[in-house]
């Protein structure tokens, strides 16, 4: 029994407490096969979402090991020995090149103090960065003032260091409550409220989506509490996932669930909205319009220029930063003069090109208005049409979570009922 289960009994004394079981005085037949039992793959599933000025930050339940971001963070220890807890998962299944870069570092660097960072390579991890950060070992019930502020440190400096290296995703587990022994409930409570300070007090310069994620429901569930705690206030949170399926939400809003991809149709300004992309319609060369007007003077005028200056050639989509937008990108669909046909053809095009271009910058929330619908006066019914069938054809054939929002102008109830 021992040598049958003795792999899966070594995960999970290591996931829990950091340690593994040796038998002593136990023989084994030399040639006896052994079945090894491997965990299974686990699902990745986003449990809640909060958007941001720029930043999005969400939590998961998936497995740091092979999550699809471009960094993750580490919870190492001083000296970079990958031993215990996710460090020894993230070292294992990035190879060799984790622990030898590690102590390379550690040679021409001394130890890593509490609270500091290091960016390195990531091996054979499926992200580009590896993030080995120090937080405080707590012993006991000896939780002080001065531990939470160095996992606080420990927290922005990782997140500072994702940003230095240009990248747009990194994903967190929850630092120091493992083998170091930080109380689970304090420790959410600290991770999270040192990404809000970061995302409301620093210059960030590429990072986009801030990923809380472990494999334990325990540690899940604290990271969602917190969550909903800290950013309660902020209209744009909400949970993902199983509470929404089929459903009207409320007297102002329709959604269903398409596979992995949730449509909701609701009204609203689209330069208010606080998804991860917004989309604008205009005419090439002109840039007018209503809703490109709106979306146009609220961005503000680094948007026109950025426009102006943009290789349009025949293309249908322009991507462009958000500016004052509440967004991560925003994406211009683009329309020129011509046949109706040629413009339902463009809409078409555009809005399949919008949701794959979403889901390629691992997007997963994208609004759309009306496009078409006002002074380029495309019949409503055949725009709802188009951009529905769009939506439902993108689900089908697409494995991305994403959220879909077809936002509707207050009082514009004819485009709403179509």
């Amino acid at each position: 029994i021992w040598e049958n289960c003795k792999s899966f009994l070594n995960h999970v004394l290591q996931r829990k407490f950091g340690c593994v079981a040796t038998a002593i005085g136990v023989a084994f037949e030399g040639n006896q096969a052994v079945t090894q039992m491997k965990t299974p793959a686990l699902v990745p599933e986003k449990r809640f979402e909060v958007l941001l000025p720029r930043v999005t930050v969400s939590v998961h339940k998936a497995d740091l090991t092979n999550f699809p971001v471009d960094a993750v963070v580490n919870a190492a220890n001083e000296r970079l020995q990958h031993v215990g807890g996710i460090a020894l998962a993230l070292s294992k299944a990035g190879g060799s090149q984790i622990q030898q870069d590690s102590d390379e570092y550690i040679r021409k660097n001394g130890v890593l103090r509490t609270g500091e960072s290091v960016a390195m390579d990531a091996g054979s991890l499926p992200c580009k960065k590896i993030i080995h950060t120090v937080g405080p070992h707590v012993t006991g019930h000896s939780l002080t003032a001065s531990a939470a502020n160095l996992l606080e440190k420990a927290v922005l400096n990782s997140l500072k260091k994702a940003d230095e290296c240009r990248l747009r995703s990194v994903a967190l587990p929850a630092i120091s409550s493992g083998i170091f022994g930080y109380p689970l409930k304090e420790c959410a409570d600290t991770i999270v409220k040192a990404v809000r300070d970061f995302c409301e007090k620093y210059q960030i310069m590429s990072l986009k989506d801030i990923l809380l994620v472990d494999k334990v429901d325990l540690t899940v569930n604290e990271m969602e509490r917190a969550c909903r705690t800290c950013f309660s206030t902020n209209p744009a949170s909400r949970s993902a996932g199983r509470d929404r399926k089929n459903a009207r939400t409320d007297q102002n809003s329709y959604t269903i669930q398409l596979r992995t991809v949730c449509l909701t149709l609701k009204w609203g300004r689209i330069d208010e909205e606080q998804t991860n992309v917004i989309v604008n319609t205009t005419q090439k060369d002109s840039w007018d319009g209503q809703i490109s007007t709106a979306i146009l003077k609220k961005a503000g005028t680094k948007m026109l220029k950025a426009l102006k200056c943009a290789n349009v050639g025949n293309r249908n989509v322009i991507v462009t930063e958000p500016y004052n937008l509440r967004c991560a990108e925003v994406y211009h669909t683009l329309f020129t003069a011509g046949s109706t046909d040629k413009a339902y053809q463009i809409l078409t095009d555009a809005v399949s090109e919008c949701l794959q271009l979403a889901a390629n910058h691992s997007r997963q929330s994208i609004a759309f208005p009306a496009i078409g619908t006002g002074g380029r006066g495309l019949e409503k019914e055949k725009v709802a049409s188009i951009m529905s069938e769009a939506v439902f054809k993108f689900a089908n054939q697409s494995s991305k979570q994403m959220e879909v929002y077809f936002v509707i102008y207050p009082g514009d109830h004819s485009t709403f009922q179509v």
